[in-house]
């Protein structure tokens, strides 16, 4: 039995995994082409920030302004007023202040990440509930069509026992979603209410609540 035990939870195994996957990818693949223009405006800002204190820590001057010419996209003469220094070295920080592709990218994906990370926790705990079901369901679909479960059966073992390896995976699944739940979703609370629009700046919307 133990033989069975373990191709049956393999199975059911599998399966959960493959859904889990197939749809925290499709909820987040449409979310992000939906939301596409922000998390590029994001890595374009992230980039420019990473950039802002690598040129202020090169002329020495402050790092916090100097976030600000990035992002706000300064002028030389902007640049050159606010630091107090001269033109061409304002055309070097500004010059400085230009990401290239490659950093635009990674912090594109830096950005996409940051944002999808803390939610897959979330949509675990949503989805682990209904997976559970779906998987065994396609386990023991399989297992029909294969006519595994005919000839188990006949074997003498009962349905009940057949089922047992499913529902001990399906109590223990539930079970470490609420650990997941309780102790690591409620830290993650200023990430995920986060919009998208949010990303850019790291910030949270507020509003007077009367």
């Amino acid at each position: 039995m133990k033989l069975l035990d373990r191709y049956i939870l393999r199975q059911y195994l599998i399966n959960f995994t493959i859904l889990l996957v197939v749809l925290m990818s499709m909820f987040i693949v449409i979310d992000l082409i939906v939301n596409i223009d922000e998390f590029l405006g994001a890595g374009d800002v992230y980039a420019r920030q990473v950039l802002a204190r690598q040129v202020a820590g090169e002329h020495h001057v402050d790092a916090a302004l100097m976030e600000r010419a990035a992002t706000e996209d300064w002028s030389k003469d902007t640049i050159a007023d606010e630091f107090g220094v001269s033109y061409e070295t304002a055309t070097v920080m500004q010059d400085g202040l230009q990401p290239s592709w490659q950093l635009y990218l990674r912090s594109t994906l830096y950005k996409i990440a940051d944002y999808y990370a803390p939610m897959t926790l979330l949509l675990f705990v949503f989805l682990s509930g209904i997976l559970t079901l779906g998987a065994l369901g396609f386990t023991f679909f399989a297992m029909v069509r294969a006519r595994e479960l005919t000839a188990i059966l006949a074997s003498g073992v009962s349905m009940y026992r057949v089922a047992a390896p499913v529902i001990v995976a399906g109590i223990a699944i539930n079970a470490l979603a609420l650990p997941i739940q309780e102790l690591l979703v409620p830290p993650l609370a200023p990430e995920l209410a986060r919009g998208p629009s949010d990303v850019r700046y790291d910030t949270v919307d507020s509003f007077s609540v009367y």
